[in-house]
């Protein structure tokens, strides 16, 4: 008789047991879904801070930047630029409207080379 209760009492344990895993495997998997919505949430605000400074990046280079800069010619001559590794024109851009434009360099070529150049 008292193995029969013992049966009954592991009977009655153990819906309890699953009834707690699920519990638990319901739980842990909102915990997955909340840490994945905050470290989303981050990486969404750490993007949208770099499309915000390249965006005043660009507006800066347009406003700053001669429309008829010539960024081969202004790396071309300079020889610092290049050893700077100052090779896209984005990296030239930058470099002249920041230090070139007030150390008075130049990123053209000279009219004498152009006429040259083009016979």
């Amino acid at each position: 008789m008292e193995q029969n209760l013992k049966s009954k009492e592991r009977k009655i344990k153990m819906p309890e047991k699953i009834l707690n895993k699920k519990v638990l495997s319901i739980v842990l998997a909102l915990v997955v879904v909340i840490l994945l919505a905050v470290t989303w949430g981050v990486h969404a605000r750490k993007m949208a801070k770099k499309a915000a400074w390249r965006q005043a990046q660009e507006q800066f280079l347009a406003q700053n930047v001669p429309a008829d800069f010539d960024w081969k010619t202004y790396v071309r001559n300079y020889a610092d630029l290049r050893n700077a590794g100052i090779d896209t024109e984005a990296k030239a851009k930058q470099h002249w409207a920041e230090y070139g434009k007030n150390e008075g360099r130049v990123y053209q070529e000279a009219p004498e080379k152009r006429l040259l150049n083009e016979k």
